[in-house]
């Protein structure tokens, strides 16, 4: 059976890892096949025997973060830059490339195949061919001018070449792809107004120079979601090669996301892993929550540290989290299966207090390992979530020696 897959097309091969990896089948044999398969179908590779594993250590990452990828008509060749259709780009062919690097990368022992570092070449092809028809063009006088100061607007955290990492303040929407099509969920009693789209803001600042950002098809360059109460760093592109880089980095697991909250109760000492399987349920066809079950898609939220506090409320914990994986409000749930609900979290915990108006989740560091585009950025903690900690009194040495309490008063 394993030698019909010569005569596989590219697709084909494609939604088949996709598949298999998706159900877990855990045949590494076939998978090995499919990936030999898939080879003649890339362009060849340009950085030698370059693998994901081999950029891994730059940040540290060893766990992934998939995301819901669309699957591509083709894996294809990269097009000549004269077929571009004015319309817009297509972007078949990447979708599904990246899907066959999603499904090899939950399989450890592929992660120095051949294939996947065919497919980055072939990926940064595709985004040579597109840049140079859809690629930045001189500022506009509103990216220049950058308004956005304030901890309420979003700002620039960093930038590269390709790359920019963004401030996204609490209050605001990020819809990327499948995973914008989703629910309000956030409960009643909210303590958080509306504050404005994160690909508005984006296209209003940078669209006339970058045409990326414009573009629905590439969810406006934004890489991956936060929730509309979460702030923190947000990863987006700049072009095509910037779009391709981060979604490989995201589908092979090169990115590392770190998580700040309070949750209530004292947590376990760290490390500790939250791996219970999470199931999402929709409503009206959408994306709605998620729920702990255990036919649920596989998760895994690593505790790296915690400091415990105590409040007239109750008592607390303030902890560092790394996500593994990404599945819909990962963070939350998995919390508040396990007793600890989020500080503010009207949908799965207690809801809004008078010292904590919103839930008090924050992305505060991003890194992600890429060859030629590595960066880590840390987002620094909003000034409405440092004033929640004031409110709050150090009970353990955790708690300040850590790094994670210095804004709560010590007991005493």
């Amino acid at each position: 059976a394993l030698r019909q897959l010569q005569v596989f097309s590219t697709r084909e091969l494609a939604n088949l890892a996709w598949a298999w990896s998706a159900l877990r089948g855990g045949d590494v044999p076939l998978l090995e096949a499919i990936a030999e398969a898939a080879m003649p179908t890339l362009l060849p590779s340009t950085s030698g025997d370059l693998t994901i594993a081999d950029v891994h250590d730059s940040i540290g990452v060893d766990g992934s973060e998939p995301q819901d990828l669309g699957r591509g008509e083709d894996l294809g060749r990269a097009a000549p830059s004269d077929s571009v259709a004015v319309a817009g780009p297509d972007l078949s062919g990447p979708k599904a490339i990246l899907a066959l690097v999603e499904a090899f990368a939950d399989e450890r022992e592929l992660l120095r195949s051949p294939v996947l570092g065919a497919a980055e070449a072939a990926l940064s092809r595709h985004a040579a061919r597109l840049d140079a028809v859809w690629g930045p063009g001189p500022p506009s006088a509103r990216e220049v001018r950058r308004s956005g100061d304030g901890e309420q607007e979003p700002r620039v955290l960093l930038e590269r070449p390709h790359l920019r990492v963004l401030w996204k303040p609490p209050g605001w929407t990020v819809s990327v792809g499948n995973e914008g099509r989703r629910l309000p969920f956030e409960g009643p009693g909210t303590g958080l107004g509306y504050g404005g789209e994160m690909q508005r803001w984006l296209a209003e600042r940078f669209g006339a120079a970058e045409p990326i950002v414009r573009e629905e098809s590439t969810e406006h360059g934004i890489a991956h979601r936060l929730d509309r109460e979460t702030s923190g760093a947000l990863l987006c592109a700049r072009d095509f090669s910037g779009h391709f880089a981060a979604r490989f980095a995201f589908a092979a697991g090169l990115v590392r996301k770190e998580y700040l909250c309070l949750c209530e109760n004292h947590l376990p000492p760290a490390p500790t892993l939250f791996e219970r399987p999470l199931l999402t349920l929709y409503r009206h066809g959408l994306k709605w929550r998620s729920i702990a079950a255990a036919e649920g898609r596989p998760a895994c939220t690593e505790l790296r540290a915690a400091g415990h506090f105590r409040h007239p409320d109750g008592s607390f914990s303030l902890a560092a989290l790394r996500l593994h994986t990404g599945r819909l409000h990962q963070i939350r749930v998995h919390l508040a299966t396990a007793g600890h609900s989020l500080a503010g979290d009207a949908a799965y915990g207690q809801g809004v207090r008078a010292w904590c108006p919103r839930i008090f989740l924050h992305a505060s560091r991003l890194g992600i390992g890429l060859p030629d585009e590595p960066l880590v950025v840390q987002g620094p903690l909003p000034e409405d979530l440092a004033e929640a900690l004031d409110a709050l009194v150090a009970v353990d040495a955790r708690a300040l020696a850590q790094g994670v309490g210095s804004r709560g008063r010590q007991a005493g």
